[in-house]
């Protein structure tokens, strides 16, 4: 899953980006001016393809719909051990 698919994060000035790691980074629209659909569908993914950052690992993990994600997930994110 790639920020702009399920999720986008908007900024203090209306500005839509895929997610909060491109924040500033890439063109974007303001959803104040186009609306929040338009705006949505517009952001720029700049040639992201998944996410690196750790606390996103996961979530992707789990929106790819992997087993063991989902699995480790509702067992409230703990190894047994």
């Amino acid at each position: 899953m790639r920020g702009g698919d399920l999720f986008c994060h908007v900024d203090g000035d209306f500005s839509v980006f895929p997610c909060p790691l491109t924040a500033g980074r890439v063109p974007a629209m303001s959803a104040r001016e186009r609306g929040f659909a338009a705006a949505f569908r517009a952001a720029n993914r700049a040639g992201c393809e998944a996410c690196c950052a750790g606390p996103l690992v996961e979530r992707n993990l789990l929106f790819a719909a992997g087993v063991a994600a989902i699995r480790h997930t509702l067992r409230g994110g703990t190894r047994r051990t």
